[in-house]
């Protein structure tokens, strides 16, 4: 099946969505709700490991800045405590050194937030295989 088809398996896919913009929240949980089960939202990077170690998702989606903490903090907390999901980070960052930190964390995709609405539920399913993604920045 190709990535961006719909199947059961992603369609039951779970997922938690942290970021510290409440705008972005529910923008992410729209575009995604209809294709997998949203179990949750948080704002906070100490909430966040709390969170997604009690419910479990398939995949975590975390800003890269969440406040005044670091996402990549959160993922490789997330990791220490046996976290096995899928990790995809959600940046206004497109710097290199960001994707290969938050790949270094555990990330398994990394998701530019102003190309999330083609890419976002595209990474997922691509994570959910057992792959990686980076967004593509165009040249302007």
């Amino acid at each position: 099946m190709e990535p961006s088809g719909h199947n059961s398996f992603s369609r039951n896919a779970t997922i938690v969505v942290a970021d510290d913009n409440d705008s972005i929240l529910e923008h992410v949980v729209a575009m995604l709700e209809d294709d997998f089960r949203v179990l949750g939202t948080v704002r906070s990077a100490p909430t966040a490991i709390d969170e997604i170690q009690r419910l479990r998702p398939d995949v975590a989606i975390l800003d890269v800045s969440l406040g005044e903490e670091s996402g990549i903090d959160v993922a490789k907390e997330l990791r220490a405590r046996g976290y096995e999901g899928k990790i995809i980070f959600l940046s206004i960052y497109d710097d290199p050194e960001f994707v290969i930190a938050a790949f270094i964390a555990g990330g398994t995709a990394y998701v530019s937030k102003p190309r999330m609405g083609n890419d976002l539920a595209l990474a997922i399913r691509i994570v959910l295989q057992d792959r990686s993604f980076i967004s593509c920045q165009r040249p302007h």
